[in-house]
């Protein structure tokens, strides 16, 4: 994937450190920031993209609950095991060190608007 293509497509990934006691859980909690109007606790539904890994989770029965952190601490404590995932993340070769990847679940496209002269 060349840079440009790095660039536009936004990974809303969903990690997740896959455990026996996760799968088995009717319910997880999921660290997150607040990026409106992605994600959210101000939005209806927690925003589109937690929306979309709710409604994930409830094909599967489990229930989820979304705790809204400064980035920097959602994934510092889901690190340390404080919280069951973190959401809404670009993919990296340093977090995947830590955690298991979703499928993607949003991609985006960022442009740039010029005036005609």
């Amino acid at each position: 994937m060349n840079t440009k293509s790095l660039f536009s497509v936004f990974i809303a990934i969903f990690s997740l450190c896959l455990t026996q006691s996760v799968v088995a859980k009717d319910k997880v909690i999921i660290a997150t920031g607040e990026y409106t109007p992605f994600v959210s606790a101000a939005l209806k539904h927690n925003g589109y993209v937690s929306h979309i890994i709710q409604k994930a989770f409830s094909f599967e029965g489990i229930d989820v609950e979304f705790r809204y952190l400064p980035w920097k601490r959602s994934y510092e404590s889901t690190k340390e095991g404080e919280y069951d995932a973190s959401s809404f993340w670009y993919e990296s070769d340093e977090r995947k060190k830590v955690f298991y990847y979703s499928d993607i679940v949003t991609l985006e496209k960022n442009s740039v608007f010029l005036q005609k002269r």
